[in-house]
């Protein structure tokens, strides 16, 4: 639960600052979904797309033209039940 109410916490925190503002939607996002995986287990490997995207908004890299790509390949990964499921 550690994790999740990290995310949760620091998201509610992160909105409170107008520049933090688009990152703590991601930090609730993710937050939320993970706890929502934890309660209905067809959706565990849900939070992983906005983890993703929340990880590469720290960088500069996740607004240029490899990082959208990246960023939709995490979103239909978490999505598809299959593909997330998948060692790779």
């Amino acid at each position: 639960m550690g994790r999740r109410a990290t995310l949760l916490t620091c998201g509610v925190l992160a909105w409170r600052l107008p520049p933090a503002r688009r990152v703590s939607v991601l930090m609730l996002l993710s937050g939320g979904t993970w706890l929502l995986g934890t309660l209905i287990p067809a959706l565990l490997l849900l939070h992983r797309g906005p983890l993703v995207h929340l990880h590469l908004s720290y960088r500069p890299a996740a607004q240029t033209d490899p990082g959208y790509p990246t960023v939709l390949v995490a979103y239909v990964t978490a999505i598809v039940e299959p593909l997330a499921r998948n060692d790779w």
